[in-house]
């Protein structure tokens, strides 16, 4: 694993973007729907999570996978982890990491969330200040961002397995 976006992992796709279900695998490869997002918002990004890891809450590590077009459940996407979002959840700060497809033009710059557009930034984090709001039992605030290497430093602590 290097640091400046060089982390390639590989984040299994739950819910694809523009979707308003809330869908997880299970460890035996079941999708199953969870709830419907209760705000008139949808998912931004393909999201996910990372085999292999266990994040601050006990559950493997979230991703965001920032595809052209979206992918399905159960797709696997290798990718660059480009940054992290954080999000102060009732469990305590939990986070989202930022990921995009290793080998896709569209993102062949982008190294580090300061790479991609302020609009496009401010969406994601847009998204997690509102997507849980009209849920009574979820108080869900965006905490915060970090670039590749609070990734990078991230995954470390998390058992991930990356490559070069």
């Amino acid at each position: 694993m290097t640091a400046a976006g060089g982390a390639t992992v590989e984040v299994v796709v739950e819910v694809p973007r523009g979707s308003r279900n809330k869908l997880e695998i299970d460890d035996d490869g079941i999708v199953r729907f969870e709830r419907r997002l209760p705000a008139s918002v949808t998912f931004p990004a393909d999201y996910g999570f990372v085999p292999g890891t266990s994040a601050s809450d006990g559950e493997r590590l979230d991703a965001l996978v920032l595809m052209p077009e979206p992918t399905y459940p159960g797709v696997r996407v290798r990718g660059r982890v480009i940054g992290v979002f954080w999000l102060m959840t009732r469990h305590g700060r939990e986070p989202k990491l930022v990921v995009v497809p290793a080998g896709e033009p569209v993102y062949e710059g982008v190294r580090d969330l300061a790479d991609l557009p302020a609009h496009q930034l401010a969406e994601l984090s847009q998204f997690f200040d509102v997507y849980r709001d009209l849920d009574p039992r979820h108080g869900v605030r965006s905490d915060g961002s970090g670039g590749a290497q609070a990734a990078a430093d991230l995954l470390q602590r998390s058992g991930a397995a990356t490559e070069r």
